[in-house]
């Protein structure tokens, strides 16, 4: 039996993708809510790392699309300024990628020069999707990191979006308003990825257990204790 690298199957990840991805093809914002220990970065990994998915999700605006990873496990300090120093250092590296021509401004603040940098980019043509990972641990942040992506896609709306993904609830009314204007992004479009239907239970299990025999009832008790968490 040769197993799929995907961890679920094609069906069921097109459909997530869909949810997650779709609306940038249209320059809106997304957010995705995960259940804690869901398997968010593996599903949004698995999307990211199959480019005929993502051609068949965003068509002929991926070619135009930098798909720029936020990832805050490379916070060396959980500070708003540790924040905007990823996202700089990770614009960057997308502009050495395509040889483009970093502006010098060592005067400049961070927040300076990663907004040079997206119209660097946004002058060639191109539109920038800023995906955040984990964004809830933003919340243990100043709230000045809000006013600061909110001014980062002030640059051009129509060429600047953030994926939003999360295990906490970001539209929870006591959150909404720690957000100030940034909320009407993070609300543009919400999904919800839930726990797995019975279909992908199976399919998990038939990719943990590969050619090894399991008993229907011990499908039935994993599926009835694990509920369709992934990490049970």
């Amino acid at each position: 039996m040769i197993m799929s690298k995907l961890p679920v199957s094609e069906e069921y990840l097109e459909t997530v993708a869909e949810n997650i991805f779709g609306p940038i093809r249209f320059h809106d914002c997304s957010t995705c809510l995960f259940v804690a220990g869901g398997g968010k970065r593996t599903i949004v990994q698995a999307i990211l790392h199959t480019p005929s998915l993502l051609e068949k999700i965003l068509g002929s605006t991926l070619e135009t699309k930098l798909l720029i990873n936020i990832n805050p496990d490379e916070l060396l300090e959980l500070s708003s300024q540790g924040y905007l120093d990823i996202i700089c250092n990770c614009i960057k590296r997308e502009a050495k990628k395509k040889k483009s021509v970093v502006p010098a401004k060592a005067s400049g603040t961070v927040l300076e020069n990663i907004k040079d940098l997206t119209r660097l980019f946004i002058g060639q043509g191109y539109s920038l999707v800023y995906i955040l990972h984990d964004f809830d641990k933003t919340l243990s942040m100043s709230q000045s990191i809000y006013l600061n992506l909110e001014s980062i896609m002030g640059v051009n709306k129509s060429k600047v979006t953030f994926l939003f993904l999360s295990s906490s609830n970001l539209l929870a009314p006591e959150r909404l308003g720690v957000f100030d204007n940034l909320k009407y992004a993070i609300t543009q479009h919400v999904s919800y990825y839930p726990l797995l239907p019975d279909k992908e239970i199976e399919y998990v299990l038939g990719q943990f257990c590969g050619d090894v025999s399991v008993h229907e009832k011990t499908i039935a008790i994993l599926r009835t204790v694990a509920g369709g968490h992934p990490s049970y």
